[in-house]
């Protein structure tokens, strides 16, 4: 039970970290922090969502995979004459 709640913890934390890696260019700061900012956020997300994907198990992660994914429509006969 603990394991699950720990693999939804890391997921909600992958679209903070794009969030925030988005966010970093419009702060203040100089920018060598922002060249190293962002790709160390990707980088993060990314690694948030493999341990996700262990805490959660592969079932779990391909539901949500899938309900984000867009469904490719079948193109009918009709339609691939026009």
């Amino acid at each position: 039970m603990m394991k699950k709640q720990l693999g939804y913890v890391f997921l909600i934390g992958v679209p903070l970290f794009y969030l925030l890696a988005a966010i970093v260019p419009f702060l203040p700061v100089d920018v060598k922090i922002k060249g190293m900012l962002v790709p160390a956020l990707i980088v993060i997300a990314d690694v948030c969502f493999y341990i996700a994907a262990l805490f959660l198990g592969k079932e779990v992660i391909t539901k949500i995979k899938n309900k984000f994914s867009r469904k490719k429509q079948p193109v009918s006969v009709d339609e691939q004459v026009k």
